[in-house]
């Protein structure tokens, strides 16, 4: 009974989290440590705050010696910015992220939130980033911009990889309800 209890248990929570995507960076592949301006695909990062990274190349092995959490890839803001993520298909509800303070300092305190098109803060916390991956578990639904600030330091670079998120479907446009036959046949008597 325990065991198929278990199993029951376990079906629900992949059923749960069935749309839930995976968000690693890695595309499109890139071979320089800071790729300004360039966004990878299916987000934006807005007015270059920060850039798409191979991390294991570059300055980016002195700011991140561990590399990517996934991959090779990964976010890093622009030192004295707010990094900024849009993601390009509308909002999306997110349930996670890992986080890596620069290793040229001993961690940081960065403030990251989640923002809707209109820049509205929707959701905000302080994470203290160490010089480890660290997830950052958050249940923030309906946000369409994603931002991480280094407040202290706050001239310091924080790489950002691993997103985990469920996009969210448009509503269905309302429709017109069809009148029915005997409508048609009432108008025609007139």
């Amino acid at each position: 009974m325990i065991s198929s209890l278990a199993g029951m248990v376990l079906a629900a929570g992949f059923a749960v989290s069935a749309n839930a995507v995976a968000e690693d960076f890695e595309t499109p592949q890139i071979d320089t440590c800071n790729v300004w301006g360039t966004s990878p695909t299916g987000w934006t990062i807005e007015s270059e705050t920060a850039a798409l990274s191979d991390l294991a190349v570059g300055i980016c092995t002195s700011i991140n010696t561990d590399g990517a959490r996934s991959g090779t890839q990964g976010l890093v803001n622009f030192n004295s910015r707010v990094g900024t993520l849009v993601r390009d298909g509308g909002p999306f509800d997110l349930s996670s992220f890992w986080i890596h303070a620069d290793d040229r300092t001993a961690g940081a305190t960065v403030t990251v939130a989640g923002l809707d098109s209109d820049d509205n803060e929707l959701f905000s916390t302080s994470v203290n980033a160490t010089n480890e991956w660290t997830e950052v578990v958050v249940s923030w639904s309906g946000i369409s911009k994603f931002t991480w600030d280094p407040t202290s330091p706050g001239i310091t670079n924080i790489s950002i990889d691993d997103l985990t998120f469920e996009p969210i479907a448009p509503e269905p446009e309302a429709t017109a309800p069809v009148p029915s036959t005997t409508t048609y046949g009432l108008i025609l008597l007139i």
